[in-house]
């Protein structure tokens, strides 16, 4: 097996820089640890909210090579992001920062800097327009997902870079196995590249599924066929859409089993069995602590 030196993750959540859940953690920490153990060179990706101040943060603003030898274009690309009924793209620029090893890019759209948290609606935002109930998930939550794969994608195109892997965390990444494979773009880009699917959570709500199978065709440019191979309770599920083109793990060794060898999966409405029946094995890992945030003694 040839040793992996280049990886990106993909990814809502960022420790440090924008979090809900455990996924900021086991993004930072693993990010860390393979750099400093391995010597990887470890990229993530991830929106820049609106709550989020860069510059405060350290972050700076990332200039792009143009096809121009020693010119410079500004931060801005377009990704596609058509909806059934229109052709359109959605413009997005980029901050970046190196910590502890790591280099992290902000995905700076409109988009995302309209939200004033991770997955949620809050008080503040309910007050200037009712119908964004604080606590509700952000409606346009699939396109948010979208534009973070299609854009993390297109960014390693533009700075020519070639991960050995890419991780993609929980629902909100797992669409991006598919686009790779199935866009020849992407595909001859990347032929070189293996990706990681983890799932962080898998219970129902938290698979960032999407019933307008019209929509989904449309923005993420998969074709009908891999749209429907995808359904799952009659949505298009990314996590069943991932299985077919990415190694599928869970946060732990005991999760994996309790998805698929129990009845605690009906918790996520039986989507660990549904793996099973697809072939699909769930490789639970082994959780770790970082004594530099938690020290039990």
């Amino acid at each position: 097996m040839e040793k992996i030196n280049k990886v990106l993750m993909v990814t809502r959540e960022y420790d440090g820089v924008a979090g809900a859940g455990g996924v900021k953690d086991v993004c930072r920490q693993l990010s860390e640890a393979l750099v400093r153990h391995a010597g990887c060179d470890v990229r993530v990706v991830l929106p820049c909210y609106g709550f989020i101040d860069p510059l405060a943060l350290g972050f700076e603003r990332v200039q792009l090579p143009s096809r121009e030898e020693a010119a410079k274009i500004p931060t801005v690309f377009d990704v596609d992001m058509n909806y059934p009924d229109k052709e359109r793209r959605e413009s997005v620029s980029l901050w970046m920062k190196k910590e502890q090893g790591v280099v992290i890019y902000l995905l700076d759209s409109l988009r995302f800097a309209e939200k004033q948290a991770v997955y949620t609606y809050t008080p503040a935002e309910e007050e200037e327009k009712s119908w964004q109930k604080a606590g509700t998930g952000h409606f346009d939550f699939f396109a948010m997902n979208v534009l973070l794969q299609k854009a993390a994608l297109d960014l390693m195109i533009l700075l020519d870079l070639r991960p050995d892997v890419i991780h993609c965390h929980d629902g909100h990444a797992a669409i991006l196995p598919a686009m790779l494979w199935e866009d020849s773009g992407y595909r001859q880009f990347f032929c070189q590249t293996g990706v990681v699917v983890t799932v962080h959570n898998a219970g129902l709500g938290y698979h960032q599924d999407v019933d307008d199978l019209d929509f989904a065709e449309a923005i993420t440019g998969l074709p009908g066929s891999v749209i429907r191979s995808g359904l799952f309770n009659k949505a298009f599920n990314p996590f069943v859409a991932a299985a077919g083109y990415a190694q599928m793990n869970t946060v732990s060794e005991n999760y994996a089993r309790e998805l698929q060898e129990t009845d605690e999966d009906i918790r996520t409405g039986w989507l660990g069995h549904e793996f099973l029946k697809k072939g699909v094995e769930l490789v639970g890992i082994t959780n770790g602590v970082n004594p530099e945030d938690f020290n039990p003694i």
